[in-house]
């Protein structure tokens, strides 16, 4: 009965984490020489990398299960077509994100 119990509890908090990851997130840096961008989160901005999928802009929104990771699907909001992301991490501060991008970023900017 009580192992019965923590399964459903576990279940039940499985979705509710699932749920609360999906989210939008606008592009405020990207490289095309890279295919790395910043993404503008609810809290915060994230690093990733695009892999597949239409090409991106700046200002563009991704919405899907942004958070987790490493590997993500997603999509340009009002699109259909799928991207494959890799996300690579967080921070309080874009410019952070922007220096840790891979060197060969030629945009990349150095404070």
């Amino acid at each position: 009965m009580f192992t019965r119990y923590a399964a459903m509890i576990a279940a039940v908090i499985l979705v509710a984490g699932g749920n609360t990851r999906a989210a939008d997130g606008t592009i405020v840096w990207y490289d095309p020489t890279c295919h790395f961008f910043v993404l503008q989160l609810t809290e915060g901005f994230g690093l990733y990398e695009w892999k597949q999928g239409p090409e991106l802009a700046l200002g563009a929104i991704v919405t899907g299960d942004i958070g987790a990771g490493p590997e993500i699907e997603a999509a340009l909001q009002g699109t259909t077509d799928r991207l494959t992301l890799v996300h690579w991490g967080d921070a309080k501060s874009s410019d952070a994100l922007v220096r840790h991008a891979p060197g060969w970023c030629k945009s990349r900017k150095r404070k």
